[in-house]
C-alpha cells in the first residue's frame, strides 16, 4: 500500500514477475492498453438431482451511470452441464430500474450469466437481481 497525502497516487500497488510495479485504479477504462472484458456467472440454482427448477421471471436494478449490461440462461441437466451449455435466452439491461422480463427456463442446474453487452468495455455496476424460481417437478430424462 502506498500512503499519500496525493490522492492520486494513493492506494493498492502490486509487483510483477517482470519487475514492474502497478496500482489499482477504479475509473480504469482498459489494462496497459488491453479493454477489460468482465462477466459474472450467478448460480447454480439447483433444487436437488432429482428435481428440476424453473426460472419464472427476472429482473435487475443496475447503476444510473452503468453502461448497458446482457445477461444470458443457460441450463442443463446438472449444474456442471449448465454452466458448460449454450444460453437458452439472451437479452439485455439498462441503466437504472429495468422490467420484469418473463424468461422462462427450466432444468436440474440454471446458471445466469452477466456480462457487458457487444464491444462496450465501458464500467457497469449491478446493484440487485431478482428471480422468482419454482419447483418444476421431477427430473427430465432427456435423451
Amino acid at each position: 500500500y502506498r500512503n499519500s497525502s496525493d490522492l492520486s497516487v494513493r492506494g493498492l500497488m502490486v509487483g510483477t514477475y517482470d519487475g514492474e510495479i502497478w496500482g489499482f485504479k477504479n475509473d480504469a477504462t482498459d489494462d496497459a492498453g488491453e479493454p477489460i472484458n468482465s462477466h459474472v456467472w450467478l448460480g447454480p440454482y439447483a433444487l436437488g438431482t432429482v428435481t428440476e427448477v424453473k426460472l419464472v421471471r427476472l429482473s435487475a436494478v443496475l447503476d444510473s451511470n452503468s453502461s448497458v449490461l446482457a445477461y444470458s440462461i443457460h441450463v442443463a441437466d446438472t449444474a456442471e452441464e449448465a454452466k458448460q451449455s449454450p444460453a437458452v435466452i439472451t437479452s439485455t439491461w439498462g441503466a437504472g430500474r429495468n422490467a420484469w422480463q418473463y424468461d422462462r427456463a427450466r432444468g436440474a442446474g440454471i446458471f445466469v450469466r452477466v456480462y457487458q453487452s457487444g464491444d462496450s468495455y465501458d464500467p457497469w455496476a449491478l446493484e440487485s437481481i431478482t428471480a422468482t424460481l419454482a419447483v418444476a417437478g421431477q427430473a427430465r430424462v432427456r435423451s
